[in-house]
């Protein structure tokens, strides 16, 4: 078995839609469509009793798909960002001997910050999301997930932030399933070890009472630690 490059690849193009309404700066609604033309993926093959695997142009994708999303302050303390995913996808394959999948596919996620004091400069962080299993292009693809946790600290004025995260702690970011062929099926089961333990620093500058416009909802921090 062996990697090779593919110095043939096309470019893919993607065509979106995309309609949203957005209700008392809580909850969004977003629905989808999006057309990928000529989209490559990492394929594999036998010649001659070797596996040679690369990347190649095969597959058109049609995506259709709904987003709801809720962010609020639960309690003066609970700052939280709920989203939820949903699509089917329908996949037409050529160039190749790939069987095209369609199928559902569905992702949620949770972003959560505790804050520890009354002046908000103590903060616990607990994010989680996950995705069930699905089909695309002629792939399924067990699900996968991924817990994160930490603290955040601020200093002088909430200019200086000071962050300790940990990434994947459950061990569930796991990249696996199986590939469908008209006279073979492959299977992997790949793990890049994204479980990490992260400590960051940033300072910001100039006047923080600048306003513009902004669609994102109105947290008090909106970056959150990954």
């Amino acid at each position: 078995k062996y990697f090779t490059g593919n110095p043939l690849l096309q470019p893919s193009y993607n065509h979106n839609f995309e309609i949203g309404y957005i209700w008392k700066g809580k909850i969004s609604f977003t629905l989808a469509y999006q057309r990928m033309l000529n989209s490559y993926d990492q394929i594999a093959s036998f010649v001659d009793n070797i596996l040679v695997s690369t990347y190649k142009n095969y597959f058109n994708t049609d995506y259709y798909g709904v987003d709801v999303s809720y962010s609020d302050n639960l309690l003066k303390w609970w700052q939280t960002t709920i989203n939820l995913s949903t699509s089917y996808s329908k996949s037409e394959v050529f160039n190749t001997n790939a069987l095209g999948q369609n199928g559902y596919s569905l992702f949620y996620s949770t972003q959560n910050t505790f804050n520890l004091n009354n002046s908000k400069t103590i903060s616990f962080i607990l994010n989680y999301w996950q995705s069930i299993p699905s089909k695309s292009g002629n792939f399924y693809n067990n699900g996968q997930g991924n817990l994160s946790m930490g603290f955040r600290l601020m200093f002088m004025g909430k200019n200086l932030q000071v962050s300790l995260t940990a990434s994947d702690i459950l061990r569930q970011q796991l990249s696996s399933g199986e590939a469908y062929f008209s006279d073979n099926t492959q299977y992997f089961n790949n793990y890049y070890d994204f479980r990490s333990v992260r400590l960051s620093a940033s300072y910001k500058f100039g006047n923080s009472k600048v306003k513009g416009n902004r669609k994102n909802f109105q947290f008090e921090e909106t970056n959150r630690a990954n």
